[in-house]
């Protein structure tokens, strides 16, 4: 089943219906760990901060140095 994120990580209702269906039911009765839920949710979100931080590093030039990127 397509499961759509945004990119600050918002999901529709179908999709968490299945992803606290599957980590719960599937996931918790093959392994036996009731927080299978919980870590497979944190694992999208890493995903999906992973794909932002890609996409915005990858919209500077190789050679900016982190300096030219953050103002700090």
């Amino acid at each position: 089943m397509p499961i759509a994120v945004e990119t600050l990580g918002a999901l529709g209702e179908e999709a968490v219906a299945f992803i606290s269906d599957l980590g719960l039911y599937r996931i918790a009765a093959t392994t036996g760990e009731p927080c299978s839920s919980a870590f497979l949710f944190q694992r999208l979100s890493v995903a999906v901060q992973r794909g932002n931080a890609a996409s915005v590093t990858a919209t500077f030039r190789p050679s900016a140095k982190l300096d030219d990127i953050f103002y700090l």
